[in-house]
């Protein structure tokens, strides 16, 4: 059975405006380790006036192949409808440039008959979304990414359980669609519910207290009521089952400097701040030359699109170099041996695809 909840928020008057977000943050050790909320609506209350914001999910569950731009915002490109105790693998046509991503008919797996598995089927690491679909089996139809397993290994299966715990979180710098961080985590989310403990339409009234902060309380008609067992609702937990293989990204590139480049002390602030944003780097410098070969080892969640923006951006703001010839590798390892290696560029969808899996 098909069925739908809603969440109407209200404010009168704020004195501020008031960022509001929604994301679904189900209990898991897990979280934000090799799995990461997404954010499900952001919205603003207004300082003035009466400010009505209405969120609808439904418990038509869904994966997705997700697709993670610039800023770590996650879209879904290819999506199928399951159900739990389903089981699906991810798959891709390579007769086609680009390659076309599919999913196998879902299949009731004998193992986990309170959870869908969706078994990465390609040959490199894909990033696979968890969430539900509304407008199911219409033209309006649209997937919502609310949980996303980075940089899924091949053969790997994700594993996810599906509890709809849903947290109301105020003044956080985060738009639709973006990946949250775990810095969410130390902040006291303003209002949170459990969408099966709900009625099908659920009113939270915002208000400013005396002494300037913020709080909310649901309406008496928003009766709680004991959870239906045919109801299978969305937020995702769960596991990556153990797996044999993994992959990490490599950027390589000539930074020509504007002064010989053996003088290290010039730019060894230029390192440690590659090494502060998790990179690991290996130089190759030439005595009396002004070329410098730079070799970094990506961190989890970057592109090399994102490495090569992040090298320009240090050059242009300290006129220290500029950057030639760059490319990029992906290693993919079997235990500690390495299974197989791709040269990337520019030109492929793995220069800015992220997940990069560390050792």
């Amino acid at each position: 059975m098909n069925v739908e909840k809603t969440l109407v928020f209200k404010s009168t008057d704020l004195g501020a405006n008031l960022k509001l977000l929604l994301c679904f943050m189900p209990p898991s050790p897990e979280l934000f380790v090799d799995r990461f909320p997404v954010a499900w609506k952001v919205t603003t209350l207004s300082a003035k006036g009466r400010s009505t914001f209405i969120a609808t999910c439904t418990n038509v569950l869904g994966c997705c192949v997700a697709q993670v731009g610039r800023g770590q915002f996650v879209s879904a490109s290819n999506h199928i409808p399951v159900s739990t105790g389903d089981q699906t693998t991810l798959m891709v046509d390579r007769t086609i440039n680009p390659p076309a991503y599919y999913f196998t008919p879902p299949l009731k797996s004998t193992s986990s008959q309170d959870a869908v598995q969706v078994v990465n089927g390609t040959n490199v690491p894909q990033n696979i979304g968890f969430g539900f679909i509304t407008d199911v089996d219409t033209d309006r139809e649209l997937m919502h990414t609310v949980l996303m397993f980075p940089g899924v290994k091949p053969t790997f299966t994700a594993l996810a359980q599906y509890i709809p715990v849903v947290r109301a979180y105020i003044s956080m710098n985060y738009a639709e669609d973006e990946m949250l961080s775990a810095d969410i985590m130390n902040v006291k989310p303003l209002w949170e519910g459990d969408m099966r403990e709900l009625q099908s339409s659920t009113t939270v009234v915002v208000k400013r207290t005396p002494q300037g902060t913020y709080e909310a309380h649901e309406l008496p008609g928003s009766l709680h009521k004991v959870p239906d067992e045919s109801e299978t609702w969305v937020s995702p937990k769960g596991s990556i089952e153990p797996a044999m293989l993994y992959s990490e990204r490599s950027f390589h590139a000539t930074m020509v400097f504007h002064y010989r480049a053996d003088d290290e002390q010039r730019f060894k602030h230029v390192i440690a701040e590659l090494v502060r944003r998790g990179y690991t780097v290996r130089l190759s410098i030439k005595e009396c030359e002004n070329d410098v070969g730079v070799e970094l080892l990506l961190p989890f969640g970057l592109s090399c699109a994102q490495a090569k923006a992040h090298l320009q951006e240090m050059g242009d703001r300290e006129q220290l170099y500029t950057m030639t010839r760059c490319n990029g590798e992906l290693h993919v390892f079997h235990g500690e041996h390495v299974s197989c290696c791709y040269d990337i560029n520019p030109a492929s969808t793995e220069w800015f695809a992220t997940g990069a899996e560390p050792r």
